[in-house]
């Protein structure tokens, strides 16, 4: 049996979801996990969908937090100039969401160094199987 994207090369394996041959080149690609660089790259696709969406909504959190900190840090400004050291306790109170931002933007970075990754590997696997000669 040959393999499926490399023809003139021996299968060494077949994949557990689709049962396609894999020479050791395509089942090196995927660290000899038994799937196949085809049903991978389905799987990333899938994964691709999920971050963008995921990106989306994180951004959309993002505005909303800005714009809660600019009227919070206005509402303390106005306070401190009429009341004085009242403020200082709303002015901590404001501060309350902060980590919940920050964590929001490291997530955020976290998605969109996973995206170039993953969009990296679906074009090289695009163009591997596609070519039908290529080394992944």
């Amino acid at each position: 049996m040959n393999c499926f994207i490399h023809p003139n090369k021996n299968a060494v394996a077949t994949c557990t979801r689709c049962g396609k041959a894999m020479c050791e080149n395509c089942s090196a690609y995927s660290r000899h996990s038994g799937i196949c660089p085809e049903c991978r790259n389905a799987e990333y696709k899938q994964e691709r969908a999920r971050l963008i969406a995921e990106r989306k909504s994180r951004r959309r959190w993002t505005v909303f937090e800005s714009v809660l900190i600019a009227l919070i840090a206005i509402f303390t400004a106005a306070m401190i100039a009429e009341i004085g050291v009242e403020a200082l306790v709303v002015m901590i109170l404001a501060l309350i969401p902060v980590p919940f931002i920050i964590r929001n933007a490291l997530k955020l970075k976290a998605i969109r160094e996973r995206l170039m990754f993953v969009e990296g590997e679906i074009t090289k696997l695009d163009n591997a199987l596609g070519r039908g000669i290529a080394e992944i």
